[in-house]
């Protein structure tokens, strides 16, 4: 049965001066720290899916439903701010967001442990676990970096890459993403033949990196490293690896404290690892 009507209360596309106050102001209230341009990469990206629950003018709360391509979508940023939690917004939410993904052959998202079961009572099932980790930079890291990091791709060459290693072809929002300008990236190239690539972006507090995508961990260390000497230090550094492949060591391994989350995905078909720092081998996909 459909939730009552609620007076004043609408759902719909956000509008960019709504985004700018929640990414500002919901956010970093509620404790989320998502690279600060992250929202507005995916408004560009996929303009009709960030939904926002708006009460008397005002947006409380988001989803982000971003569609990749007619079959493939993430689920993301779904919050209501404190004030008005309780009253049934987040679900109308919610429900409008599957609404809009209708059709969609596969659906991921993240999720701590603690949700895990109401994700699943809607249809997602468990595909795997990630750990967050933070890393205080309070001392330069000094690898020896190998020859073949550039600060650049061209389009063709960065799209071509990801879509050898991203479930499905994202041309649009990968590019979108690479080239944001408050955004580091770093590349690994060998007699033209690009290796690797990986983004960190400013958040609250700090940096996030990702996506970092490589052929090899020690490619993968190479990217990390070079891009942790892209700021004036001490700074924090977040990151995500899935915790299923022992590959993502020689990341964790530069220390700090973890989170676990999950990752879910709806009518699997395709998994989703969207985001996550993990070197993996070119052309495989699960």
């Amino acid at each position: 049965m459909p939730p009552e009507p609620l007076h004043g209360f609408e759902i719909r596309p956000i509008t960019e001066p709504e985004l700018d106050n929640v990414v500002d102001e919901w956010l970093p209230a509620e404790g989320w720290r998502p690279g600060r341009r992250d929202a507005h990469v995916a408004r560009r990206a996929d303009p009709e899916g960030l939904i926002a629950g708006v009460l008397h003018g005002e947006a409380v709360g988001l989803i982000s439903t971003l569609r990749y391509t007619a079959n493939y979508a993430f689920v993301g940023l779904f919050f209501v701010a404190k004030q008005y939690r309780g009253r049934g917004l987040g679900s109308r939410i919610w429900s409008a967001a599957m609404a809009r993904l209708q059709g969609c052959a596969a659906i991921g998202l993240d999720a701590t442990p603690a949700k895990v079961a109401m994700y699943e009572q809607t249809g997602f099932v468990a595909a795997h676990r990630t750990l967050r980790f933070e890393l205080r930079a309070d001392k330069e890291v000094a690898p020896s970096l190998e020859h073949g990091v550039v600060h650049e791709l061209l389009d063709d060459e960065l799209v071509a890459y990801d879509a050898e290693v991203f479930p499905v072809r994202r041309n649009a929002f990968i590019s979108s993403w690479w080239k944001e300008p408050c955004n580091m990236r770093r590349a690994m190239k060998r007699e033209g033949q690009v290796l690797g690539f990986g983004v960190m972006r400013p958040c609250p507090g700090g940096f996030r990196i990702g996506p970092l995508f490589a052929d090899a961990p020690h490619v993968a260390w190479t990217i990390f490293a070079s891009l942790q000497v892209c700021f004036s230090l001490p700074t924090h550094i977040l990151y995500r690896a899935r915790c299923c492949s022992r590959q993502a060591d020689p990341l964790a391994s530069t220390g700090g404290g973890a989170e676990r989350h999950s990752g879910l995905r709806r009518r699997p078909r395709i998994q989703c690892w969207c985001g996550c720092t993990l070197p993996r081998s070119r052309g495989s996909r699960q």
